[in-house]
């Protein structure tokens, strides 16, 4: 579930959503209620970590529960109207939502759910539970961080979908451009154990000369990730912090050049074009296929 506040957090704090909350004037609204949600993910993170949890603590996770899955459906509804407004305003046929809302009925949406928030609030402060919020409240980048290895042997149900994206991997492309793949979903579906499972089948890294790993998490900072690469690439080679961005740029060009590659990043948050670009102008030194 701590997993799940993370996803809403990340929605909250999408570009999109805050230039609709702009042109909305709900901008204070939403930022009290990724407030409140920041809150519920440090909690659940406290409790999450406990051996056993009370009577009153399981009461309090169902409850956090019943206040953030709403909220959620809150930001679909936003979405959607969202849609809606860009379509009318391109002029095109308008488009009919059961759940589309008005300015009005989006801030009495919210309140509704900021009055929930508050009742849980107070209901989890009521029980002196004495949870350490604080030492939980550490980067997402340290709770996140993932590596490439699973064990098969303890993973079900997955096969198809597995086979399915070695299948698309395995195509050949026209395009000389590395291509991509993108594996999409809430939190807690198992996305990442998908990925690992393909990095580590046999067959890809037949196909593959190279193979990278790469927990990018909330921060995408290009820099970052090129360093991150060349030390999947090269694990017992220093990369430091004295490198420059052209030392990182002209060392992975060495390794990948010509060469078929895999770049698995893993819990993309991203939705900058911009620093996307910057990216995708370091990954077309490897050859067709990568």
């Amino acid at each position: 579930m701590a997993e799940f506040a993370s996803s809403l957090i990340q929605s909250l704090g999408s570009a999109a959503l805050h230039e609709f909350a702009r042109i909305n004037g709900l901008k204070d609204e939403l930022e009290r209620l990724k407030e409140h949600v920041e809150t519920c993910k440090a909690v659940l993170l406290d409790l999450d970590g406990k051996q056993e949890q009370s009577h009153a603590e399981q009461n309090l996770v169902t409850r956090l529960k019943d206040v953030l899955i709403p909220a959620d459906n809150l930001l679909d509804e936003f979405a959607i109207q969202d849609m809606i407004n860009k379509r009318d305003r391109n002029k095109l046929k308008k488009v009919l939502h059961p759940y589309s809302l008005k300015k009005l009925d989006m801030a009495h949406e919210i309140e509704k759910i900021q009055k929930k928030f508050d009742d849980v609030e107070k209901y989890m402060f009521g029980l002196n539970l004495n949870l350490n919020v604080s030492a939980v409240e550490k980067t997402n980048s340290e709770w996140r961080e993932t590596g490439s290895y699973v064990p098969e042997s303890e993973i079900i149900g997955r096969d198809d979908d597995k086979e399915n994206i070695i299948s698309l991997l395995r195509q050949s492309h026209g395009d000389p451009n590395v291509s991509f793949v993108a594996v999409v979903g809430i939190g807690g579906m198992g996305k990442t154990t998908l990925a690992q499972l393909v990095y580590s089948d046999e067959k890809v890294q037949n196909l593959f000369e190279k193979s990278m790993w790469v927990c990018v998490s909330d921060n995408f900072d290009v820099k970052t990730i090129l360093k991150n690469m060349l030390k999947s690439l090269l694990p017992k080679e220093k990369i430091d912090d004295t490198l420059t961005l052209d030392n990182l740029q002209s060392m992975l060009r060495d390794n990948l050049n010509g060469k078929r590659y895999l770049l698995v990043l893993d819990d993309i948050w991203n939705e900058s074009s911009e620093k996307w670009d910057k990216l995708r102008t370091n990954l077309m030194c490897g050859a067709r296929g990568s």
